[in-house]
């Protein structure tokens, strides 16, 4: 029996009822997640910018200087110096590159400075703030020296080279706490390797493997000679013992100590 025109309307009402209820729920699903997640990218670039300057230098992955290039009526961002980098950070742009996000439209009167200082977050690095420089003076920094920013920034790497000219166990020791508190070592985030690049021959790494968890041992003070055969090893001076993950050797741990048994 064919279906009276009335029938067929109805169902196609209904069809059409289901696919607006569709639609509509999707939309719904859609508009939630993007306010979930505007709202979480909203609350970390807050949380930075309430960020001291030092504060903001120290929390950020990558500081990169960004100088403007008049081409046309833009102004490019060129990245020209890159003023720190932490250790396994990735970052896809090097000195040369262009910047298009730091990119301005040029115009008459308007005074845009001369470039711009690019801080990122995280691994791969993603821009949290880009602020304008004049000479040697940071805008947004309350006109922070520029030259204040390359020492807080070139602190790091200051640290290691003085570390590794240091012969002192005192000194070795407390510019090792010093890097901790900088950031040049960093808990879930340095590696084993950067523990060797750091502390060189006085780190001794694989003492205890297992399955999950490696500890190695960095020791400030020179230990003596290695004993004779059937003798114990008698380590001496403050030490600091750093465990990592056996499979992605990423620290986990550490404690500093001058106890041996």
């Amino acid at each position: 029996m064919t279906p009276a025109p009335s029938d067929l309307l109805e169902r196609k009402i209904t069809r059409l009822r289901r696919a607006i209820w569709i639609l509509s729920l999707i939309l719904c699903v859609t508009v939630a997640l993007s306010f979930v997640i505007v709202h979480a990218l909203s609350r970390a670039y807050s949380e930075f910018n309430r960020l001291s300057p030092e504060e903001r230098v120290k929390a950020a992955s990558v500081i990169a200087l960004g100088k403007y290039q008049k081409t046309g009526s833009t102004l490019k961002c060129i990245i020209s110096e890159i003023l720190k980098q932490d250790p396994n950070t990735k970052f896809y742009y090097k000195v040369g590159d262009e910047f298009p996000f730091g990119n301005q439209h040029f115009r008459e009167n308007t005074d845009f400075g001369d470039g711009e200082i690019l801080f990122f977050t995280g691994s791969p690095a993603r821009l949290e703030l880009a602020t304008a420089y004049r000479g040697d003076r940071i805008t947004g920094l309350g006109d922070m020296p520029l030259s204040s920013l390359r020492e807080i920034a070139g602190d790091r790497e200051d640290l290691i080279a003085r570390y590794q000219k240091e012969t002192s166990e005192l000194a070795k020791r407390d510019l090792a706490l010093n890097m901790i508190d900088a950031g040049v070592l960093k808990l879930y985030v340095s590696t084993s390797k950067d523990v060797a690049r750091i502390f060189g021959t006085d780190w001794k790494p694989d003492i205890d493997v297992d399955d999950y968890k490696s500890y190695g041992i960095v020791h400030f003070a020179k230990q003596p000679p290695s004993p004779p055969p059937g003798y114990a090893a008698a380590d001496v001076g403050w030490y600091l013992v750093i465990r990592y993950n056996t499979k992605n050797q990423v620290v986990i741990g550490w404690e500093l100590s001058n106890a041996h048994k």
